[in-house]
């Protein structure tokens, strides 16, 4: 054991590997399989809406005719690509898993820039964006976050015809609420009493839809339909080389910068978050206390 604050430690060893969060925005979507078409390209969707349909009689009047539902806007989609790296002296180039590392750091981190992203847009891809202008606002001032929770279900209720959709909130937001005993947790879902998904997103701003900034004692959450989110397989950069016990950890040449003896690789990939902006964007200001 080192006795001295400048001695050298007497053994380096790997440390505790970072881990994906369990629930986020990348858990609890729809995340299907990649079509058959290059989605990484851009992609565009016609909306299902908001479960559109009509009532009528069964021994109708004479000449009545069932009205065809109107088909929303198609809606295009640009995906993005997340990253993370790994660099370090190629003095540790034997032990360092240098391609592990950077894998696990964006495994944990892809979400929140997920998150993020499909709240503000801030690549300006022109993807819609929750957080933004055209979110309807069901609140008038900040409410305590149960109160909060029921103007989205019942504007949800309004505006959905009952379909599933997803409530978007930070973590602290969450905590309040299920404090409050307001939601119910199955398996790794938190759901409101309307069955409703939750969404703890550590990337949400919390802003609101004209970018109201977050208060002492408010924010916004939101609620829209169910996500969908498509992600293409990881890619490592550069390639790496087949492991020897010379090159255990199949560092490539590419990857050596010579000047600074330093090894830096990637861990990427392509990313996209869709949802319907035609039916139940909404948008409530809740209160920070219970």
């Amino acid at each position: 054991m080192a006795t001295s604050t400048n001695a050298a430690p007497d053994l380096v060893i790997a440390p505790p590997p970072l881990t994906p969060p369990r629930m986020s925005l990348v858990s609890l979507a729809d995340t299907p399989e990649a079509p058959g078409s290059r989605w990484e390209s851009g992609y565009s969707w016609s909306p299902e809406s908001c479960g559109d349909g009509n009532i009528g009689l069964i021994c109708p009047a004479p000449g009545s005719v069932k009205e065809a539902c109107p088909n929303p806007t198609i809606v295009e989609f640009q995906p993005f690509y997340v990253y993370a790296s790994d660099k370090c002296s190629t003095w540790s180039y034997k032990e360092r898993d240098f391609y592990g590392r950077a894998t696990r750091k964006l495994l944990a981190a892809e979400s929140w820039f997920l998150e993020h992203e499909i709240m503000l847009d801030t690549l300006a891809l022109g993807n819609p964006a929750i957080a933004t202008a055209g979110a309807v606002t069901v609140t008038a001032g900040a409410l305590p976050p149960h109160v909060a929770l029921a103007r989205l279900e019942d504007a949800l209720g309004d505006c959905n015809r009952g379909s599933r959709s997803m409530i978007h909130v930070r973590p602290g937001i969450l905590d309040l609420l299920v404090v409050g005993q307001v939601l119910r947790r199955e398996g790794n879902v938190w759901l409101t009493p309307m069955d409703n998904i939750v969404v703890p997103g550590r990337g949400y701003p919390a802003t609101g839809p004209a970018g109201q900034p977050i208060g002492v004692n408010s924010e916004w959450i939101y609620a829209t339909s169910m996500v969908q989110i498509r992600r293409s397989e990881i890619v490592l950069t550069p390639e790496p080389w087949d492991k020897t016990s010379e090159n255990p950890m199949g560092i490539p040449q590419q990857a050596v910068d010579r000047s600074v003896n330093d090894i830096f690789v990637l861990a990427e990939r392509i990313v996209s978050a869709a949802w319907d902006p035609s039916c139940c964007w909404l948008a409530a200001e809740t209160q920070r206390t219970v």
